[in-house]
């Protein structure tokens, strides 16, 4: 039988001593399972660099290596701001769906006043949120419409007086595809009056986009060279447009913010820099998507025939189902299902889509992610490219294939949750639909009008820029060259 007394003393008294000590000095078994990890934190190598130089030459590579290293959430110290990265498709949804804990960021409205020139007044005012909630409305799918069709009158109308070079020479592809769909864009939406800001108002439009990225990280406005005198001439510009008599012929999405601005008691100037703000990413991104929807399938061993051929079967068997309509602005306006261009448009978004969720941590006490405690006020950015190229997700990522998304059976090929090229959640963009829907009817009416094919004997390249990251379409460092003529057609397929 087993009795205390036969315990040596000394080893009692020694393993007594130890777990008072350990009852002293240790938490409870709860705290050590509440307790969470701390999180990394990646900082520059050097003191006088305000931002990790590897984050601003390949970010693509920079996530990747520190996501590999450190976890799917790190911290990241730039331009005097801790920020939070989130790289993984999983803990990128739980953000997403709690939108109790993880709130819209107060960086935002600086950003909106930084970038724009917001006065205080306007990020205050109450106008302010009765103008998203009516670009909402006017934006959804049953509204934006209207808007689309008058995008496809308009862009008819463009490709139809586009002047082609001489026969046999090359011009840049970036130029053809931007200034097209932004000429369609901007007259779609402001209405015809907008034509006469083309090209001096395109042209500073494009500088703003090239260094709206560097404002939006914290660099200060002035510190930016032209950025001031870009931005000012654009709102300048844009209230000269509102005051033409045309403009009453533009889009439901500015009148509806104009009319909410002058009751609201807004100037001029702020219902144009409002105006800037929302139309920025509708006219900067969705150019820049159908320029790498072209760029990547004429890099592809298929080439554009894929789109060609589909498109063409699409019109005949449109004209047969309504003769006597034989124009293409009515076919754009009533576009049959295209699957092989849907899973291009997915694949570009996929491919060539860099979008920063920012969130601010809002629960008293934190919040987790993951294995790791967030404290109150702490800013979180989901980075769902780094999702967009993960090789768990995505078979080889990195090589675009426009057949990715095409499914026979009716199931989407990936998880809703890792294809997320306009954000998500409460700051989802609000324009997606509308971008889309213009990608689409773009494409389709510059490929039946157009033959556009690479250059051989005068080759360039063209690569990812590294400097224009969350804001959607990542903007081209080059171009290509590419040899464009006008289509042969029946005498009866009019435009």
């Amino acid at each position: 039988m087993f009795y205390w007394e036969n315990i040596n003393p000394p080893w009692l008294i020694i393993t007594s001593l130890i777990a008072v000590l350990g009852a002293l000095f240790t938490p409870s078994w709860s705290a050590i399972f509440r307790r969470k990890a701390v999180l990394p934190t990646v900082r520059s190598r050097w003191p006088w660099e305000s931002t990790p130089r590897a984050l601003e030459e390949d970010p693509d590579k920079f996530f990747a290596e520190t996501s590999g290293k450190h976890g799917p959430a790190f911290a990241v110290h730039a331009n005097g701001r801790k920020m939070i990265y989130v790289t993984n498709a999983t803990l990128i949804a739980a953000i997403y769906k709690n939108s109790k804990s993880f709130v819209m960021s107060p960086l935002q409205g600086l950003w909106a006043k930084n970038c724009f020139g917001f006065p205080n007044r306007m990020l205050s005012s109450p106008v302010l949120g009765d103008i998203m909630a009516s670009m909402h409305r006017d934006l959804s799918p049953k509204v934006v419409s209207s808007l689309l069709q008058s995008l496809a009158s308009e862009g008819c109308s463009i490709i139809d007086a586009r002047v082609l070079p001489p026969a046999g020479k090359h011009q840049g592809l970036l130029p053809f595809i931007l200034d097209l769909a932004f000429d369609a864009s901007t007259r779609s939406v402001f209405g015809p009056g907008m034509a006469a800001l083309s090209p001096a108002f395109r042209e500073a439009f494009w500088a703003f986009d090239t260094n709206l990225p560097r404002v939006a990280f914290g660099c200060p406005p002035q510190k930016v060279p032209g950025f001031e005198k870009h931005r000012e001439y654009l709102v300048t510009e844009i209230i000269s447009t509102l005051k033409d008599e045309k403009h009453h012929e533009g889009s439901e999405l500015v009148s509806s913010c104009i009319s909410l601005g002058v009751n609201g008691g807004w100037s001029d100037s702020d219902i144009a820099r409002i105006l800037l703000g929302i139309l920025w990413p509708l006219l900067a991104n969705a150019p820049n998507a159908i320029f790498w929807l072209f760029a990547l399938q004429l890099q592809h061993p298929d080439g554009l025939k894929p789109l060609v051929d589909e498109i063409d079967l699409a019109w005949e068997l449109w004209r047969k189902k309504n003769p006597g309509a034989n124009n293409y602005v009515e076919f754009a306006k009533d576009l049959p299902e295209l699957p092989l261009l849907k899973s291009a448009i997915d694949e570009t978004l996929r491919y060539a889509s860099s979008s920063y969720s920012m969130r601010q941590v809002h629960e008293e006490g934190g919040t987790a992610i993951g294995s790791y405690l967030l404290q109150p006020g702490e800013q979180v950015v989901c980075v769902t490219r780094s999702v967009h190229l993960d090789e768990n997700i995505y078979d080889d990522p990195l090589r675009y294939d426009p057949n990715r998304f095409l499914t026979h059976t009716g199931s989407p090929t990936v998880p809703s949750h890792a294809h997320m090229p306009f954000g998500g959640g409460i700051s989802i963009c609000e324009g997606r639909h509308y971008a889309v829907g213009k990608i689409r009817i773009l494409t389709v009416l510059i490929l039946l009008e157009f033959v556009i094919e690479l250059d051989g004997r005068s080759p360039a390249t063209v690569k990812f820029a590294p400097d224009n990251r969350g804001f959607g379409m990542i903007r081209p460092d080059g171009d290509l060259n590419v040899k464009i003529r006008r289509r042969s057609r029946p005498a009866e397929s009019q435009k």
